[in-house]
């Protein structure tokens, strides 16, 4: 599922400039998530579109008209992902716009103010600035967390705990198996790794538990 924010995003795809003295009053509603705060439409407005969606999906952004300043929000990312926000640089300063997939090489990117409107547009991955996810926020369930994310770190921390309590045969068999198996099911490398240490805590506490018993049994 896209983040909210994207949907917010896509939503918004087709609003553009006003030629002339007149100026389309939701760029302007842009503008007014930052502290610029700007009256026209014809004052850059990339940064103002980023920061207007991701406020409608109730995140914190920098309110900042500069796209650059993208560059150090929320948390960074090591590869893309769908809604991440991603600084370029450009002729003139940068730009900044959600990700949205990739095609013959090149970075998809929803944003504002690319040909004058919100739309999909390509741009070159080399001169990418920065990845930047929310803070706080999880990456989506279909993608590896990332070293830098901070997201890997709470996994690993919860999935050492599971498998310290299986090994020490807190846990129901059943429940533990079917707790493994999932891991293993999500395809990413953490959960591999951790379901197979958790199928090995559960086989060695099921033996450590017959071996147990079978020594009772001799000494009575």
């Amino acid at each position: 599922m896209n983040p909210s924010w994207l949907q917010i995003a896509h939503a918004e795809v087709g609003q553009q400039e006003i030629a002339g003295a007149q100026h389309n009053p939701r760029i302007l509603d842009y503008h007014a998530t930052t502290s610029l705060g700007a009256r026209t439409d014809e004052v850059p407005w990339c940064a103002s579109f980023v920061g207007w969606c991701l406020e409608q999906a109730g995140l914190q952004h920098p309110r900042s008209a500069r796209s650059l300043d993208y560059a150090a929000w929320g948390v960074p990312l090591d590869k893309p992902v769908l809604g991440a926000v991603v600084v370029f640089t450009r002729t003139g300063g940068g730009h900044v716009g959600f990700y949205v997939g990739q095609r013959d090489g090149q970075w998809l990117i929803l944003g504002g103010n690319q040909s004058n409107r919100v739309s999909v547009a390509p741009y070159s991955p080399g001169r990418m600035v920065a990845i930047r996810w929310p803070a706080g926020v999880p990456l989506p369930n279909a993608v590896a967390p990332l070293s830098k994310s901070g997201v890997i770190r709470g996994a690993v921390v919860a999935g050492a705990a599971t498998v310290a309590q299986i090994g020490a045969g807190i846990l129901d068999q059943p429940a533990a198996v079917a707790t493994a198996q999932g891991w293993i099911r999500e395809g990413t490398l953490l959960g591999v790794v951790l379901g197979s240490v958790a199928l090995v805590g559960i086989v060695w506490t099921i033996l450590a538990r017959r071996a147990g018993k079978r020594a009772e049994e001799e000494a009575q």
